[in-house]
């Protein structure tokens, strides 16, 4: 499977400054430069030219996972890197409108995004995307991935695999092993792992040694018309 990861910012890819020995502002490339170090995420081994004809970005590629099948993906930053806690009514709709115009090139999305509004992003995309029929997945971290005790590996992986793995056509948060629907999630923990929730619904899918996934709770495909974009909210 294809996957585009549209990389918007937030606290997976803070680098740390050592005179303060604190977290300052994500800094360009950091994201891409660490998922190569990292096994689950990165085959060196791998490669695959015809997917750098797709996009002017380098093709990754995960490890054949456990289902057989391998994942594929390029990793688009924004220029400049936001700060989720300023994201904006333009923000989304740029967000949207990479989402649209790699839209055929993919099997699907996976959103890196700061956790202060991800839930905020999900609700505005899940109604700007019309006709979805791809699972555009947003994750984040509550630890940057340079740290040892990083959730970002596991939740960008964990993405990742709902995206390429599963036909999800809606815009999802996947945090700390859950999958939730984009419009019925909550950031409900500034200081947790576990910060995310969605207290009316069940989750669309959890993941432990088995992934369960509730079918019922998931939408269907509806339209076989053009996914579109609507700006004008």
């Amino acid at each position: 499977s294809r996957i585009c990861i549209l990389y918007t910012g937030g606290t997976i890819g803070m680098t740390k400054c050592h005179q303060t020995n604190s977290y300052i502002n994500p800094d360009p490339d950091t994201l891409k430069d660490k998922v190569k170090t990292f096994s689950p995420l990165y085959d060196p081994s791998y490669q695959y030219e015809e997917f750098d004809m797709l996009t002017d970005h380098e093709a990754l590629a995960a490890p054949v996972s456990m289902y057989g099948k391998r994942i594929i993906y390029c990793i688009e930053e924004l220029n400049p890197l936001l700060d989720s806690s300023n994201m904006s009514m333009t923000d989304w709709a740029r967000i949207g409108q990479l989402v649209e115009k790699y839209y055929k090139k993919f099997d699907g999305f996976v959103i890196v995004h700061g956790t202060d509004t991800m839930s905020y992003t999900a609700s505005a995309l899940s109604f700007m995307l019309e006709n979805l029929g791809k699972s555009v997945i947003i994750t984040g971290s509550q630890i940057p991935i340079q740290e040892q005790r990083s959730d970002g590996v596991n939740n960008l992986l964990g993405a990742l695999i709902f995206a390429s793995h599963y036909t999800i056509p809606e815009v999802a948060i996947y945090f700390n092993n859950k999958l939730f629907r984009g419009n019925r999630s909550i950031k409900r923990k500034s200081d947790d792992i576990d910060a995310f929730d969605s207290p009316n619904m069940s989750p669309l899918a959890v993941m432990g040694t088995h992934i369960t996934v509730n079918w019922n709770n998931m939408m269907e495909l509806m339209s076989l018309r053009t996914m579109c974009i609507q700006t004008s909210m």
